[in-house]
Parts: C-alpha cells; structure tokens; sequence
C-alpha cells in the first residue's frame, strides 16, 4: 500500500469522521444558540443603601416587586408572605402579612410568587402558585391588606392532574397558561385551562435516555420570568450556564451559553455546581444572578456575585459585579432599582441599588 497516495482518502475520511462528529453535538442543542464569552459592559456596582435586615432562619426566602409592593416569601411563618411599600425605599415600610398556612379556600401550603403582577383599577394583583394544593389563583394585594385576608378574584385548578408536579407558572389569558414541569427533563409547556389540552415545547438539548429520572430532576430544574409585553419566557437553569429565551407563541427560541457549552453527560461528571440562582425582569432587560459556583461551598466561599443583563432578543447588555455575596435579587421596573439578599453577611440585609442611568439606552 502507497501511504502518499492513500494518504488524501484518509484525510477525506478523517474529515468525514470529524463533521460527523460535529454534526451529532450539534444535533443535541435543539435551538439557535451561542456562547457568550463578554459582554459589551462590565460594571462594578457602588455599594448599595440597606433597605431592611432580616433573621438567617425565621427570615426570606426570596423577594419580588409588585407594582408599589415589595413582597417577600416567608419562611417557617404561620403567614406565607410579608408585603412592604415602596414609597419609602431606601427604608421600606411593612404593611401587612398574607397567606395564611393551611388548607381551607383561601390558605396556602406551599405557595410560590413568580413576580406576574398587574394593576387593574388601580388595585396591584399577584399570581401566585400553591404546589401542594395544585391551585393557581390571582390575589388582590390592596383588597387583602384592607380587609386582613387573602382575597382571591381568580383561581385555576391543577388537581384534574394534566400537568404532574409544576415548577414555575404564568398566566397569560383565559385559555392560555405557559409554565414548566418539576420533574423529569423540566419542560416548557403551554397549557389551555378551558379544553385541558397541554403541549410540551422543545426541549434544549438531548439527554440520554437511560438517565434515572431523579438525576434528570436534579440537573434540569430551572427558574423563570415572563415578560406579557414580549410574551416571552426566559429560563435560567441551576446546573446549567444557560439561558433560555423562550416566545410563547413560536417553537423556535434561543440559548446563550455562558462563556462555554456544558453538555449533560458534562455536567453530570463534575460535582454539581450552581451557576444561576435567580431570574427577574422588567420591560426591557432580564437580570439574572450568575454565582458559578461548586454546592459544597455554599455558605463556607462567599464571593461576590454578579447580574448579567440582557434585553428579551437575547443580546447581552451589561455585567454588573457586586462586592457582596447575593443569592437573591428583584427589580423595580418603575425606578429601576434592584434589590438584593445577602444570607451570609452578619446582619442579613436587603440591600438597594440605583441603576437608573447605568444601563445603555435605560432612559429612551
């Protein structure tokens, strides 16, 4: 055998081999994606204004904007939620709790605020999703501070059992609910509340079928925010450095990977890290809080988060640094203020920052 005469089929061969190779990674993204390595700005936030401290153990969980309303879910509380104004910020006024724990008509088990809101009539109206008692319902914020109990205009329910174990939940109209599954691969689906028909989306990548559906759990679960004017979908998955920008009226959506490509058998080999830990949006930018770090050294390596903003196409805008460790944060779309939860420091404070000016383009 001539090696020099055989030697242009082995490099066609090898070419073949290695496009084919190519081709099936690229087959296991199902969306127009790309890597973001930078982006245009890179900002170091001042230190912000404490709003509020607040106890380690009895204290948040988390804390979202609702029109003029600051609302943070409680922990080990007979009430489920804490509401503030936010007329008064840096120093936020509490106006009452709600949620009552419990399973009459208007109690609450395991509830979870997602940060839809609207104001009709003047009145400020949060969806709220009970994962144990499967119950979607609209709670009139004004009318329950007045009154002292959950008021409750409009309630969905998921106990006819279509859609098994949901994670997060968005209303869009009467026969339109868009949202994602708690288990297996954690899909997207679109849900009609009137025909109880449901379709599942797309998903992002292709997992190996022999996966146990825990592990598949545990590496797909996601965080959400739907933005009514876009009607649009982003999802920051916890294991993943990925987002997803998700039209609900359209197959089609696109992913940006944060500075690589983590493939599932990628991140299943490695120990489980978290790279996203929440997601908030307002009308032109989605914030999402990157931590990139291993879960063994939550609460032991504190080093500071940051936010990367993008607008709601998917292009990236800005990366805002901290000089805390956060692990929580909400945006006020009116003032553009962003808040955020540092568990770790000594005095658990919810700190402000002013971003009015900071972004590009936030003034038009």
């Amino acid at each position: 055998m001539n090696l020099f005469s055989s030697t242009p089929k082995i490099i066609g061969i090898c070419l073949i081999l290695m496009s084919t190779v190519v081709s099936c990674g690229r087959q296991e993204i199902n969306s127009d994606h790309r890597v973001i390595s930078e982006f245009p700005r890179t900002i170091a936030l001042p230190d912000g204004d404490t709003c509020f401290a607040f106890d380690s153990d009895y204290g948040l969980l988390d804390l979202s904007v609702a029109g003029g309303y600051m609302i943070g879910t409680l922990r080990k509380r007979e009430r489920q939620f804490v509401v503030y104004t936010m007329d008064s910020i840096p120093r936020p006024r509490k106006v009452g709790l709600f949620g009552t724990s419990g399973k009459g008509p208007t109690e609450m088990m395991a509830p979870a605020y997602y940060g839809q809101w609207s104001c009709e009539d003047q009145q400020t109206k949060i969806w709220i999703y009970d994962r144990v008692k499967a119950e979607f319902v609209k709670v009139n914020i004004d009318s329950t501070l007045r009154d002292g109990r959950t008021i409750i205009e409009q309630k969905y329910d998921f106990h006819t059992g279509e859609i098994p174990d949901i994670r997060n939940l968005f209303y869009v109209c009467d026969t339109l609910l868009v949202g994602t599954v708690e288990s297996d691969r954690c899909p997207m689906f679109r849900y009609n509340p009137v025909s109880r028909r449901i379709s599942y989306l797309p998903e992002t990548m292709n997992f190996d079928p022999g996966l146990a559906p825990q592990t598949l759990q545990e590496i797909t679960q996601n965080l959400c925010a739907y933005n009514p004017q876009k009607r649009t979908v982003v999802s920051v998955a916890f294991s993943f450095p990925q987002v997803d920008f998700r039209p609900i009226d359209s197959l089609g959506f696109t992913t940006l990977f944060i500075d690589r490509i983590l493939m599932p058998e990628q991140c299943i080999a490695q120990p489980r890290r978290t790279y996203f830990a929440s997601v908030c949006g307002d009308s032109k930018y989605v914030y999402a809080l990157w931590l990139d770090q291993d879960d063994d050294d939550f609460g032991d390596i504190e080093k500071p988060s940051s936010v990367l903003v993008f607008d709601w196409g998917g292009n990236p805008v800005a990366r805002l640094e901290f000089a805390e460790y956060i692990l929580g944060i909400a945006i006020d779309p009116t003032s553009a203020r962003l808040f955020a939860l540092n568990y770790y420091h000594d005095e658990h404070p919810v700190m402000v920052y002013n971003l009015k000016g900071i972004l590009a383009n936030d003034e038009k």
